[in-house]
């Protein structure tokens, strides 16, 4: 009788064990995806300032540069709608981070091009993209940090054993 009875508690340990390793993998998984909202939002403003963004293009180099924008901005708001659908697919993300990347060099490009160095004052849809990459950067930082706490979990023995399981795998960073 005893044995039985020790059988039954141990069986119940592992059994809540599992349940409370389940309920927090659950629950970090749910702050990655709730993080990954603010950086959504200012990734968004990027692609709504990059589509707004009439800057002086005179030159050739400037017009050229300014179709190049362009064409980083579609690719990185394609890269932003497939990230959006699944937050927690790792390609993804990549894709999104080189994506981000290239419109960040098209933008730095642009702005070379179509601002003389002497010029005293930032034009204002500069000084836009310089705000709302702040916000992102720190959006960025929190997700980051929120994927960090979720991998740890799912990379943690005997949790392990839960994640894979329920098919929990690792997820990217920005």
């Amino acid at each position: 009788m005893t044995q039985s009875l020790w059988l039954w508690l141990v069986l119940a340990l592992l059994v809540f064990w599992a349940v409370g390793a389940y309920n927090r993998l659950m629950r970090l998984r749910a702050q990655v995806l709730i993080s990954f909202q603010a950086v959504d939002r200012c990734y968004s403003g990027l692609v709504a300032l990059v589509e707004e963004t009439m800057p002086d293009v005179t030159t050739d180099t400037s017009v050229h540069q300014h179709t190049v924008l362009r064409g980083a901005g579609t690719q990185f708001d394609s890269s932003l709608r497939v990230a959006r659908r699944d937050v927690l697919e790792p390609a993804a993300l990549a894709a999104l981070r080189t994506a981000h990347t290239t419109l960040q060099v098209c933008w730095t490009r642009l702005v070379e091009t179509c601002q003389p160095p002497s010029a005293p004052l930032k034009p204002p849809w500069q000084e836009a993209w310089v705000d709302n990459r702040r916000q992102a950067a720190d959006a960025v930082t929190q997700f980051n940090q929120a994927v960090q706490a979720h991998n740890a979990a799912v990379g943690q023995f005997p949790a392990q054993l839960v994640a894979w399981v329920f098919g929990f795998i690792p997820v990217g960073n920005l």
